[in-house]
């Protein structure tokens, strides 16, 4: 095996220097402290520690690839280097605590080798806070081994700040511990990897200010005191989903506490799976999935059972019903594409066709896009599980309401700075929603003209400045706010 592939086999991404410094930076290390490197790989942040004045005989690393140990042996004398697998062999309530505790721990998630092979032994030791990631687990055992006073720094997943997944994670952080510092990551930060990660900074001690650095376009981002701003740990608490927030508009926060739950205006599900698109679904004759079908068919070799396409006077039948099944930025209405075979010889084999919302008008919100997209659903249709998410208002005249909420920019902030900062969303993360209890007619008549609007660009510009208008009013978002709020977007390249 590469080098290249056992280190994605182990998750392994080592850190850049500058990263590695400023992770170390984080600790402030004194002349007395012991500090643990719990997954220590090439030795980066060792090398991190030693240029800060750290003295090797401080410093323990762990470490599970034997080879790698003796090269940490060899290349930093006067550390201590064990061979262990920190997640199985090291029980907190009978290990030594450590000062400082510094970590880019590796990025295993459920379906990897090594979760799936210890699945059970992993599951006994981390049921309180979850099995599906290797830094999560990390990160909650090192928390553990903090001494009294002590600090620890690591390095993860961006997704730990937001996932509903890591929210017992999350809370325990902020109930139990002090949040020093937030910092989101320059994206593409490794070679070789697309994954999207953070800083955190915890302390034992008690809730207090949170330095926080929203968005580092690169590593010397770090020492610009203009990217860095501050949150109080108290605001984040008892927000749904309980965020590691880097930006949160008083406005935004007062939303989160004092709005209505999406969840109550509507009825969502996760939709069906064909398990075979290629046999159950048809594409419309002239669409652009058309095309795409066509292409499909033939590097496949032809099979006019596959892949099919027909006419909309076929579509219109009864054995066809609509399909939504394409996620990305779709926003108020979009022509329909795709039909799945209604036949019951064909319905006998799909999982979830069952749906109680099935054939109701509604909301169809895009299960992966760079940011919450939303369009109308029409009476009939169905949606795939993994691409859409259907939303049905138990009040016909909130269709609108939900689906002007759901395209503005306030909620693809929402969405993605404090619930969900990844490409897809979930079901549990739509129906958290807050929405506003004021302003909810001129919502519905702001999203109407857009709706209206759909096929002429510049007429849809102009009735998507009144929709955020009506969002931002009826939320009560302040100009700071909004500037806040656009800035971010801009950052992360979703803003209009």
């Amino acid at each position: 095996m590469s080098n290249t592939a056992s280190r994605s086999r182990r998750g392994a991404f080592y850190t850049p220097a500058l990263s590695a410094d400023m992770l170390a930076g984080l600790l402030r290390v004194g002349d007395s402290d012991r500090v643990l490197e719990p997954a220590a790989g090439d030795g980066a942040l060792i090398e991190a520690l030693l240029g800060r004045g750290v003295r090797p005989e401080q410093i323990t690393a762990w470490e599970l690839d034997p080879d790698t140990c003796a090269e940490l042996g060899r290349r930093y004398p006067g550390i201590t280097v064990e061979q262990r697998d920190a997640l199985l062999s090291v029980d907190p309530a009978r290990w030594p605590r450590f000062d400082r505790i510094i970590a880019n721990p590796p990025y295993l998630s459920k379906q990897s080798h090594y979760v799936r092979a210890n699945r059970d032994a992993l599951r006994r030791r981390f049921s309180a806070i979850g099995s599906s990631e290797t830094y999560a687990m990390f990160l909650d055992l090192c928390l553990s081994l903090l001494a009294p006073k002590g600090c620890l720094a690591f390095l993860v997943s961006d997704t730990i700040r937001t996932l509903r997944s890591h929210e017992r994670l999350r809370a325990r952080i902020l109930a139990d511990y002090r949040l020093e510092a937030v910092v989101a990551m320059p994206e593409r930060l490794f070679t070789g990897a697309s994954v999207r990660t953070c800083m955190l900074s915890v302390s034992r001690g008690s809730s207090g200010t949170v330095r926080v650095l929203p968005h580092a376009r690169t590593e010397t981002d770090y020492s610009d005191p203009a990217s860095w701003g501050e949150l109080t740990q108290a605001s984040l608490r008892d927000l749904p989903g309980r965020p590691l927030a880097t930006v949160l508009p008083t406005g935004v926060e007062a939303l989160l506490r004092e709005g209505q739950p999406l969840g109550e205006l509507a009825r969502s599900h996760i939709g069906m799976h064909t398990t075979d698109n290629a046999v159950s679904l048809a594409a419309l004759a002239g669409s652009s999935m058309a095309r795409t079908y066509e292409r499909r068919r033939e590097s496949e070799g032809g099979d006019p059972a596959r892949w099919r396409v027909i006419e909309a006077g076929v579509a219109a039948g009864a054995g066809w019903r609509p399909y939504l099944r394409q996620g990305g930025v779709r926003d108020f209405a979009a022509p329909i594409e795709e039909f799945v075979d209604w036949s019951p010889a064909a319905r006998a084999n799909y999982k979830g066709a069952g749906g109680a919302l099935f054939g109701e008008p509604g909301v169809a919100v895009s299960g992966v896009a760079s940011r919450l997209s939303a369009r109308l659903m029409d009476a009939g249709s169905l949606w795939d599980s993994n691409k859409a998410l259907g939303v049905v208002a138990h009040r016909a005249e909130d269709r609108l309401l939900i689906l002007g909420l759901l395209c503005s920019d306030l909620y693809a902030f929402i969405a993605k700075a404090l619930l969900n900062d990844s490409p897809s969303i979930q079901l549990s993360d739509l129906l958290s929603l807050r929405i506003p209890i004021h302003g909810r007619e001129e919502i519905r008549r702001a999203c109407a003209g857009c709706v209206a609007a759909v096929s002429d660009p510049p007429a849809l510009g102009r009735a998507r400045a009144e929709l955020d208008e009506a969002v931002y009013a009826a939320a009560r978002i302040t100009p700071a706010d909004r500037a806040v709020i656009n800035g971010w977007l801009g950052a992360r390249g979703i803003g209009r």
